[in-house]
């Protein structure tokens, strides 16, 4: 396990050939932009693709994997947790043209709005969350995730 100080995140390594992220500073940076307090604990699973599609299937209804699940939590100390699945990561930053660590943090933010309400089910909650994702990436220096890499 791996905590970081001042930081309501924490990291396990399920499965997968994850290398350290060292996001410690985006930790921080992130609990203070997202406002977290101490009883806003997320929980990172670091995972492989098949477990991935094995709790997609089961709490989906969809039979493949998916680079990051969000399941909030019911009790008052948690806020939830991310799941990600290592394989769908590379093949999504190999297409991408970026680096794990900076997709990493994209999916962090996504999954972290999505432990706070928002969601993109219609075009208009999307452009909401995605618009949030943008700038909360800016302000940390990481570039647009949503447009093409040179």
């Amino acid at each position: 396990m791996t905590t970081s100080e001042n930081s309501m995140y924490q990291i396990y390594l399920h499965a997968g050939k994850w290398e350290p992220l060292e996001l410690d500073n985006f930790f921080k940076f992130l609990t203070s932009r997202l406002g977290l307090t101490s009883s806003d604990l997320v929980t990172i699973v670091l995972a492989d693709d098949s477990y991935m599609q094995t709790l997609n299937r089961t709490h989906r209804g969809k039979d493949a994997p998916t680079n990051v699940l969000s399941y909030a939590s019911d009790l008052n100390e948690e806020l939830g947790d991310l799941i990600f699945g290592f394989e769908t990561i590379c093949a999504e930053c190999a297409k991408q043209n970026t680096s794990i660590k900076q997709h990493m943090m994209h999916l962090i933010v996504h999954g972290s709005l999505h432990l706070l309400g928002y969601d993109h089910e219609s075009e208009g909650e999307a452009a909401i969350m995605e618009a949030l994702e943008i700038k909360v990436l800016d302000e940390f220096g990481v570039p647009n995730p949503y447009e093409p890499a040179l």
